[in-house]
């Protein structure tokens, strides 16, 4: 490539051309150009020129294609900062594509947001410093946008989005480039309220848990108009799988920790929505105790969004059994009877006019059943049990 400047030395082997870390060795030179082939090992950023007189660095970046893109087919170039402003890829020519950097940090935890998409169909990957994809498969997304979580970052260096409309699609793209949201969230403890107004930011809430402890997750108000939850243990496997909830909220049923240690509660908005949420962690256990056959009713008082009942009893195989429900507050809840090896016999929609659940057939086995009273998002309230024999 060529370098056009002042006061370079007119003989190439005096001039020190730097692409970044690597050095290319000059071919020509003239007090005002050099010739320089561009070394395999150069990575994108300024490129500098040292003489005995001095150093210069260029005002403009060279940017190097990721591997297997030839550079000519790069029709937009650009930098973006993470946590800084939005910046527009525009590719306005069919079957070009586009190439933004950004410089991140060992560690730092970072997710691509795309949003404003005029491209169709375009598919998008980020590359390390050292050219490696940071992703196993490049998804591809379309004009409702999305965002990329690339987790933890595994070295300092500059990083490479490779932006790739599909077929002969052409238009804009606006990207932002953000870290995580952090905070703590104490069980039993006041609501914290999470605004995300970054495109593909997520949100991070550490609590600390004892094993056998038992917690619920409140979720409300919502402004975001879909978004994942999910609730990680501590070693970062998943303890509850992200769950899908609107702009009504909901909630997340009671879980008993398995180990001691700091768990993260992660929100990750779906496509391009932002908003705010607030999360409640309660640390109420479920309502447990026994009903028996014919026997006095029972009435749980669901107190906290999540919260459940649990009532078991012995039963004997070929018994039929009816189990009525009366004095109903909860507006909407799912009762079911779960066998002794814990899956469903029968289960049933029930709200505040009660009902009944009544197996279709007998009891399978001789064993613990289990009544399960679960309230559909964060609906609270009492109901009273009876079971019956038919």
């Amino acid at each position: 490539m060529a370098l056009t400047g002042t006061n370079y030395d007119t003989t190439p082997i005096n001039n020190r051309v730097a692409f970044t870390a690597a050095m290319g060795a000059v071919a020509t030179a003239t007090s005002t150009s050099l010739t320089v082939p561009v070394p395999s090992t150069a990575q994108t950023g300024p490129i500098s020129v040292s003489t005995v007189n001095g150093k210069a660095t260029s005002t403009q970046e060279f940017y190097v294609a990721p591997p297997g893109v030839v550079a000519t087919d790069v029709q937009y170039t650009g930098r973006i900062t993470v946590d800084g402003p939005t910046v527009v890829a525009s590719i306005p020519t069919a079957n070009k594509t586009g190439v933004m950097v950004f410089d991140g940090t060992a560690g730092q935890r970072v997710s691509i947001g795309f949003s404003a998409v005029t491209v169709t169909q375009f598919s998008a990957n980020v590359y390390r410093p050292d050219e490696v994809s940071l992703l196993l498969t490049a998804p591809t997304l379309n004009t409702s946008g999305g965002s990329i979580d690339l987790g933890v970052l595994p070295m300092a260096g500059t990083y490479t989005i490779f932006l790739d409309p599909v077929s002969t699609y052409t238009g804009n793209i606006t990207v932002t480039v953000s870290t995580e949201l952090t905070g703590t969230i104490t069980p039993g403890g006041a609501a914290v309220p999470i605004t995300i107004n970054r495109v593909g930011q997520n949100a991070r809430y550490t609590f600390t848990g004892t094993a056998g402890q038992t917690i619920s997750l409140g979720v409300t108000p919502v402004t975001i108009t879909t978004v994942n939850i999910s609730i990680l243990k501590p070693d970062g496997s998943t303890l509850v799988a992200p769950t899908s909830f609107g702009t009504s909220g909901g909630a997340i049923d009671s879980q008993v920790l398995p180990i001691s240690g700091t768990y993260a509660i992660l929100v990750d908005p779906s496509l391009s929505y932002t908003g705010n949420v607030t999360l409640t962690l309660y640390n109420t256990p479920d309502v447990t105790g026994t009903i028996t056959i014919d026997g006095a009713t029972v009435t749980p008082s669901l107190t906290v969004p999540g919260q459940r009942a649990r009532y078991t009893f012995s039963g004997t195989a070929g018994q039929w059994v009816n189990l009525g429900l009366t004095a109903v507050t909860i507006s909407s809840s799912t009762v079911s009877l779960l066998k002794p090896d814990g899956t469903t016999l029968v289960s049933t929609s029930i709200t505040t006019s009660g009902g009944s659940l009544d197996p279709t057939t007998s009891l399978p086995t001789t064993g613990i059943y289990t009544i399960v009273v679960d309230p559909v998002g964060l609906a609270t309230g009492n109901t009273t049990l009876t079971s019956r024999r038919r």
